[in-house]
C-alpha cells in the first residue's frame, strides 16, 4: 500500500474495529448477507472495502463517494449509532463523518459521478491497486440503477439477467392455465409433459427470488463537522439516514 505514516496508522485503527460484535445476532456481516442476498465471502470483502472507503473519506478534504455495495455497509453501520459515532468517529477518526443526502438534479448527479471517478483514482493511489470491479463498478453502472425496498413476504424478485427465460416461464404457465380453463383434454403423455414444464417454469421463477434491499440511486458521501467535505456525495432522492 502506498500510504503515508498517518494513513497507515489510521488503517491499523480501522482494522481493529470489531464490526461483527458477538453480542449482536445476527452479526454485521451476516446482516449484510441477509439484507442484500450476498454470499458470506462477498459480504466479507465488502466490509474490507468499507474500511478502505473510511480511510479515503477520513484523510482527504475532496469529495469521496462509495460504491453502492460499500454504501450498504455504511448504512448498516450508521444504524448502530453508538458504534458509529462513539467508536468510529470519536475514537478512531477523531471527527464526525456524516452521511448526507443529495439535493437531486442533473448537476448534483454529475458532481457525484465526477467524485466517484476521483475516488477510484485515489483508491489506486493510496492502496496501490485498482478497486475490485465487482464491488466498485464503473461509473455508468454505479449510477445507472433504480432501486426500491421490497418485502419478500409479498413479492417475488426476478433478476433481469435471465429476461427471456423468465418470459418463457410465464408463457408456459399461462398456456397451462389456459388449457385447464378451456377444458382441452390432454393425453397421459401430454399431461406428464405439461406437468414437467409447469414445474420447471415455477422453479425458474422461484429461483429468481432474491433478498430486497434498500439502495440509493445517486450515491452517498460524508461531510465533516468542521465544514470541510470528505464528500458532498448524497443519496439522490433519499430522505436521510437514521
Amino acid at each position: 500500500m502506498a500510504m503515508n505514516v498517518a494513513q497507515a496508522q489510521l488503517w491499523n485503527d480501522l482494522e481493529s474495529i470489531q464490526l461483527d460484535d458477538p453480542r449482536c445476532q445476527p452479526p454485521f456481516t451476516e446482516r449484510l448477507c441477509q439484507e442484500n442476498g450476498w454470499s458470506a465471502a462477498f459480504a466479507s470483502r465488502v466490509v474490507h472495502e468499507y474500511r478502505r472507503f473510511l480511510l479515503l473519506a477520513a484523510t482527504e478534504e475532496s469529495i469521496t463517494v462509495p460504491s453502492d455495495a460499500v454504501d450498504q455497509a455504511w448504512h448498516l453501520h450508521l444504524v448502530d449509532t453508538h458504534a458509529y459515532w462513539d467508536e468510529l468517529c470519536a475514537r478512531v477518526i477523531g471527527k464526525a463523518l456524516h452521511h448526507t443526502p443529495s439535493r437531486g438534479g442533473d448537476a448534483e448527479l454529475e458532481h457525484h459521478q465526477r467524485g466517484y471517478e476521483a475516488t477510484l483514482l485515489r483508491y489506486h493511489s493510496v492502496f496501490d491497486e485498482d478497486a475490485p470491479k465487482d464491488i466498485w463498478p464503473p461509473t455508468h453502472d454505479r449510477f445507472g440503477g433504480r432501486h426500491r425496498r421490497v418485502d419478500l413476504r409479498n413479492v417475488w424478485v426476478i433478476p433481469k439477467a435471465l429476461p427471456w427465460l423468465a418470459m418463457a416461464a410465464w408463457a408456459l404457465l399461462a398456456t397451462i392455465v389456459l388449457l385447464a380453463f378451456t377444458g382441452i383434454e390432454l393425453s397421459k403423455s401430454e399431461a406428464k409433459v405439461a406437468t414437467g414444464v409447469g414445474a420447471i417454469a415455477m422453479a425458474v421463477l422461484l429461483t429468481g427470488a432474491t433478498n430486497g434491499r434498500r439502495r440509493d440511486r445517486d450515491g452517498c458521501g460524508a461531510v465533516f463537522d468542521d465544514g470541510s467535505s470528505g464528500s458532498d456525495g448524497g443519496c439522490g432522492g433519499c430522505g436521510g439516514c437514521g
